[in-house]
């Protein structure tokens, strides 16, 4: 630890920058990257976190019945795929964590938000929905519908960031892979 903050190079000074996001959206981390959807580009960014430099650019999967897509946010799985929303065609994009795409769960409606808790279930917002939704994530089935934070609570890990004495947040943990992942 160098005690102090390291900067991270500058995303948006030039105009020609191939990582300037045009309407940026969700973000995920995990086993050292960074994954940015940049809904306006309708791709996903791969950076690294350490250096910024783009380490793949993901395009819009080519499947009979679907449009362009809209990447808006992203959430990293239990097994190191990617849950990637895609509002434009009611569906949530599965990738490896190097961009393979694996599988799509449709009819879902302008999903919005996403999250993966604990034991994989993957929890998506949907545009006009009252509540989330829970989908199991191997065959994309909805298997629930809390209706308040404290039903589902004890499903996530806390935030991979401390607070330290004087009200220093630690952010060294965040997207590092761990040997033993939940």
């Amino acid at each position: 630890c160098t005690c102090r903050f390291s900067d991270w190079p500058c995303v948006g000074r030039d105009p020609k920058d191939p990582r300037l996001p045009l309407d940026a959206g969700g973000i995920a981390a995990s086993c050292s990257r960074l994954y940015l959807c940049d809904t306006g580009h309708r791709r996903v960014l791969v950076l690294n976190p350490i250096s910024g430099t783009v380490q793949a650019v993901w395009t819009s999967p080519v499947l009979q019945g679907l449009v362009p897509w809209q990447p808006e946010d992203a959430a990293v799985m239990l097994n190191g795929d990617v849950v990637v929303s895609d509002p434009a065609n009611g569906c949530i994009h599965v990738f490896s964590a190097y961009g393979r795409h694996r599988r799509f769960f449709g009819q879902l409606g302008a999903v919005r938000s996403l999250a993966v808790d604990c034991l994989g279930r993957i929890y998506i917002r949907v545009e006009g929905e009252p509540h989330v939704l829970v989908l199991d994530p191997d065959s994309g089935k909805i298997i629930g519908t809390p209706t308040r934070p404290g039903e589902i609570i004890n499903r996530f890990l806390p935030l991979p960031v401390r607070m330290l004495v004087g009200g220093t947040l630690d952010l060294s943990d965040i997207g590092r892979c761990h040997a033993n992942p939940p």
